[in-house]
């Protein structure tokens, strides 16, 4: 995401598939992570086109966006075409995770970026 003096973000840093509307949630987190660093960076007087300045909002975004793009990866593959079996298994697991409120809430908060 980062070169010296240079820092992407949303979808010019990173891709993911459009099934459950993530991309916007991923890009407002990068601008939100990019521009706290640069205030701290302001404040303590940090170079901020260094590299290795800016290498603390690539290691924070990556491992939240690598997250969520594994986490839609799965869901495309599960709700994709699938044998009857996997159907029936899904289903089953897609009740009990509906029935199970804490996990049911941690998932949503996850998933709105919270």
């Amino acid at each position: 995401y980062i070169k010296p003096g240079l820092a992407l973000i949303g979808d010019s840093a990173h891709t993911i598939h459009p099934l459950a509307g993530q991309g916007l949630n991923l890009g407002l987190g990068d601008v939100q992570a990019l521009s706290d660093l640069l205030v701290e960076g302001v404040k303590s007087g940090e170079n901020l086109s260094s590299e290795y300045f800016l290498q603390q909002y690539e290691d924070e975004r990556m491992k939240a966006n690598n997250s969520m793009q594994l986490a839609m990866d799965g869901f495309k593959r599960m709700f994709g075409p699938t044998p009857d079996a996997v159907s029936v298994a899904r289903n089953v697991g897609m009740g009990t995770l509906n029935a199970v409120e804490p996990l049911k809430n941690q998932i949503m908060k996850y998933a709105m970026g919270l």
